[in-house]
This record gives structure tokens, C-alpha cells and sequence, in this order.
């Protein structure tokens, strides 16, 4: 159960961090910001894709080879990690771009 909660807890510290720097890389336009959140994304979907393989894939197959114990995971991780990267940037640009709209309504 520890386990657990250790995974929960640095996933969502990960997380946090990542959306906070991209945050700051749009509103600031600094390309710094964008690598850290990039690699923040990165560690959350290593983070779950090795929790899940530990967990679930590797007993299922006991016998399987080293080639699928090591590519199934990191391909888990590299898919996690896009997809939580570019749907947080999409979010990011969509808050900021109504943003922007209300204030020009208001002028």
C-alpha cells in the first residue's frame, strides 16, 4: 500500500510541477519553462508505466522475454508522457487565448 501512495504522491508532485512550467512557458515565452514541464511529463509517464508493468504486465508473463519486459514499459512511458504533454499544452494555450478574448471584449 505504501507503494501505492508513493507512486500517487510523486505522479501527482510530477504533474503539478509540469503543468505550473508550461504555464509559465506560455504566458512567459521562454523555452526553458517548455523543457521542464516536457521532462516533468516525461518522469509521470515512467513513473505510472513502470508501476503498471510491475504490477501487472511482468506477472502475467513470467517467461517473457527481456526484449518485451524492457520495450513494453518504455514505449507505456513515452505514450503517457506525449499524451499528458500535448493535452496540457492544448488546455494551457485554450486558457490563455480566453484570456486574452475577454479582455479584448472588454475594450
Amino acid at each position: 500500500m505504501l507503494d501505492f501512495f508513493l507512486i500517487l504522491g510523486s505522479s501527482y508532485l510530477f504533474y503539478t510541477w509540469g503543468v505550473r512550467n508550461m504555464f509559465k512557458a506560455k504566458l512567459f515565452k521562454r523555452e526553458i519553462y517548455d523543457w521542464f514541464a516536457y521532462a516533468f511529463f516525461m518522469i509521470v509517464g515512467l513513473t505510472i508505466s513502470l508501476s503498471v508493468s510491475i504490477t501487472a504486465i511482468l506477472p502475467l508473463q513470467p517467461n517473457g522475454s527481456v526484449w518485451e519486459k524492457s520495450v513494453i514499459p518504455t514505449l507505456l512511458a513515452i505514450a503517457i508522457g506525449e499524451i499528458l504533454y500535448a493535452r496540457n499544452a492544448r488546455l494551457a494555450m485554450r486558457m490563455l487565448n480566453r484570456g486574452e478574448s475577454e479582455e479584448n471584449d472588454g475594450q
